[in-house]
């Protein structure tokens, strides 16, 4: 029973705190000479408290002002660091191209992956130009499967996927298999 009146105390309190807070937004002093949108965006001042001055008022617009700037500054300059990091990478993409085109497709072997070299690079990122040529070489095509074996095969995949016509769950024996590669 207690418990229940200090919970009672405690909801009135807080309905009364929000009452006043919503009020004091609704009151809240603007400069006529001041459009709305440039009014600081601050907590509104205590009901006790006098209204800002003129010249406090003015003080804080221009600490707004201020701080707009310097974010305005900071985010240029990110941006612009932005822009010299994304360069940078360009120019890097370009010479590891490079070296990808003259020195490590040309000279390729499976053990050439493993080396430190190549590896580092590959680390670094591999450049659009020689990233299909660089995955071939280094996964390889041990089934020996041409671009038009792998049309055919992704259109009977699509076909049978629309049809619903599912290989058995055992899967199929290697001579249907066969058949249907050739």
């Amino acid at each position: 029973r207690g418990q229940d009146k200090q919970q009672g105390e405690l909801g009135r309190a807080f309905a009364k705190i929000s009452s006043l807070f919503k009020k004091a937004k609704e009151e809240a002093p603007t400069t006529p000479s001041q459009p709305e949108s440039t009014i600081l965006p601050i907590n509104p001042r205590p009901l006790d408290a006098p209204p800002k001055s003129e010249k406090e008022h003015t003080r804080h617009v221009e600490l707004k002002k201020e701080l707009e700037r310097q974010f305005q500054r900071k985010e240029e300059r990110l941006a612009k660091e932005r822009e010299e990091r994304m360069r940078k990478r360009e120019i890097f993409m370009l010479h590891a191209a490079e070296i990808w085109k003259t020195e490590v497709i040309p000279n390729w072997d499976p053990q050439l992956k493993r080396s430190r070299k190549v590896r580092r690079l590959w680390k670094q990122g591999l450049p659009p130009s020689v990233r299909g040529r660089v995955w071939m070489l280094a996964v390889g095509n041990e089934l020996q499967i041409t671009h038009d074996l792998y049309i055919i095969m992704r259109d009977k995949a699509r076909e049978n996927r629309e049809t619903g016509a599912m290989p058995s769950p055992t899967g199929p024996s290697r001579e249907a298999s066969a058949s249907i590669i050739m």
